[in-house]
């Protein structure tokens, strides 16, 4: 084969690898999956099983759309990851609940829990894309984040009909899910404003201690 002809062959084969690879891409968009790397890396992936794993007082979010909407703010991470703010790293926790082993519902929900990141991790990375008028920079997310209560209840807190009021990081991310369906709504109750996560709401703040 001349020098010429191999040139030619190299470069059709370059051309037809990447005529997969953008009917691959395209197929993903005209399916309206979002493309992140890892195909069970996704957020529909996540979402689906942390709704199997994660139910009743261990509810992690109040519908697919919350859930969906607080995914994309998570780095993706990498496969099988047990720590660190990650997508990868939630997908594992929820994993390991399906499977009978040791997951935490709390880590493979928005906050992390202390083991997929902070509560104030995946809460700070979350309300600068969601709602980003809320801080100006993210070490002001952190330093202020740091002075919220954490709830130590058996139950995380998420859903709406157990404690969307009280002083807590869980009732801030609680509204942070929401404010990804509606901002205008839920952007301020992140702050503890509006009468939604404050100290005062309800008339106390049961089953909560230390920070965020």
């Amino acid at each position: 084969m001349t020098r010429a002809r191999r040139v030619r062959f190299v470069v059709a084969v370059l051309a037809s690898a990447a005529a997969v690879a953008a009917v691959a891409a395209g197929c993903r968009q005209i399916l309206g999956i979002e493309d992140r790397g890892d195909d069970a890396l996704t957020c529909e992936a996540y979402c689906t099983t942390i709704a199997m794993a994660c139910t009743g007082d261990d509810l992690q979010y109040i519908s697919t759309d919350t859930c969906m909407g607080m995914c994309a703010t998570f780095p993706v991470g990498i496969a099988d990851a047990g720590t660190g703010n990650s997508l990868a790293c939630r997908i594992t926790q929820a994993n390991a609940i399906l499977a009978g082993g040791e997951g935490s519902c709390a880590a493979a929900g928005p906050g992390g829990d202390n083991i997929c990141g902070t509560n104030c991790d995946g809460f700070c990375v979350g309300v600068a894309a969601i709602c980003p008028d809320d801080f100006k920079t993210s070490l002001g997310c952190q330093v202020a984040c740091a002075q919220i209560p954490d709830a130590v209840c058996p139950a995380y807190f998420v859903q709406q009909d157990v404690v969307p009021n009280f002083d807590s990081i869980q009732c801030r991310l609680y509204h942070l899910s929401a404010a990804t369906q509606n901002a205008a709504e839920h952007c301020p109750h992140t702050l503890g404003e509006s009468g939604y996560c404050t100290p005062a709401a309800d008339g106390g703040v049961p089953c909560v201690d230390g920070g965020g």
